[in-house]
């Protein structure tokens, strides 16, 4: 029922990864936010997708307040590339 949903957010992140000129094997650490991410095919298709296993973690539900941090890190010079897929 939701596996075309599900395979279509996999686009996204291959335009961001050619926006920023890099390969799936490029990600360190995968970080799957929102509800539907505990879904066990979401992770699989991720998996998938970026040849490892998305990072796991008991605060899943407060992942959202990391992008902030990570888009100041961006700003600030911190890191020379992010990219975010997902919801």
């Amino acid at each position: 029922m939701v596996d075309e949903l599900i395979a279509r957010t996999i686009e996204p992140c291959k335009v961001a990864l050619r926006d920023a000129d890099l390969k799936a094997s490029d990600i360190d650490d995968i970080l799957l936010v929102g509800g539907q991410t505990r879904m066990p095919k979401v992770q699989e298709v991720v998996k998938d997708f970026f040849g490892r296993e998305p990072s796991a973690t008991s605060i899943r539900t407060r992942q959202w307040q990391w992008a902030p941090r990570f888009q100041g890190g961006v700003l600030g010079g911190d890191f020379k590339r992010m990219s975010f897929c997902g919801e």
